[in-house]
């Protein structure tokens, strides 16, 4: 979530951003930043796509260092499928999905 605010200062006003950066690992809480003394609204916006793109690329590097649960480089759908069913069987399910997909 991204928010702009024009606020004002002794030499005029000026614009900042607050955007979130993802949960506390740790408590789960949301994470905010904020970015502020722009001139321009537009400033603030590139500003704000910039760091975005940063948080996207660190993330992206977080779940390579995490590795792929699937390995292969060959996937099938049948072997994808059953991956998904015992991660699926584990977690929270209806009853009436497992036996209709097994068939």
């Amino acid at each position: 979530m991204v928010s702009f605010k024009r606020y004002q200062t002794k030499s005029g006003s000026r614009w900042m951003f607050k955007v979130g950066i993802g949960a506390d690992p740790i408590t789960g809480e949301r994470r905010n930043t904020t970015r502020s003394g722009f001139k321009m609204k537009r400033e603030a916006q590139e500003k704000c796509y910039e760091l975005e793109l940063e948080l996207e690329l660190e993330l992206e590097l977080e779940i390579k260092e995490r590795g792929n649960i699937f390995k292969e480089k060959e996937l099938t759908l049948k072997k994808f499928c059953g991956t998904w069913l015992e991660i699926y069987e584990n977690e929270r399910y209806n009853p009436w999905v497992i036996p209709r997909v097994n068939k």
